[in-house]
């Protein structure tokens, strides 16, 4: 995934690449994700389903995302589109998942890389929710000004 987000209210437009390889354009708006399927939007879920709130606001989100984790665990040091930063994981139960996506049915294993500095700020988040679902959100440019527009009522 590839976009410009804006954090409250939730709205986001970009590139979405799916796991064969192929991608779309995609927007979040009104609490739904609608996906561009060759000259036409369509409706394919909730925002919640794809990229909770709550995960993205600055106040919330890094505090929310480590509380939940079990079994955190520190697995060093990696960098990140050249930032410096601190990887941790472990598993989300699922009763906690719910709280962020809902349409969760069990457990997480999950994975932040946190910017390693005196203001840390959550750089990435790889999630397994199923076989089939997976979810890495890659967050930059904290605080740069992006133009967003939400894509046309289906």
């Amino acid at each position: 995934m590839d976009a410009d987000v804006q954090a409250n209210p939730l709205i986001a437009n970009g590139q979405i690449t799916y796991s064969n390889g192929t991608s779309a354009p995609f927007g979040l708006a009104d609490g739904k994700l609608s996906v561009m399927q060759g000259s036409e939007w369509t409706e394919v879920g909730s925002t919640s389903a794809f990229l909770p709130p709550s995960v993205i606001d600055p106040s919330q989100g890094l505090p929310l995302i480590l509380d939940s984790i079990v079994g955190l665990q520190m697995q060093g040091t990696d960098t990140v589109d050249g930032i410096p930063t601190q990887k941790v994981s472990g598993t989300v139960p699922a009763d906690r998942l719910k709280k962020y996506f809902p349409e969760a049915t069990g457990a997480a294993d999950f994975t932040a890389w946190i910017q390693d500095s005196a203001n840390p700020v959550l750089v990435r988040t790889a999630g397994t929710l199923s076989a089939q679902q997976g979810l890495t959100v890659t967050l930059s440019k904290w605080n740069v000004p992006v133009s967003v527009t939400a894509p046309p009522s289906s």
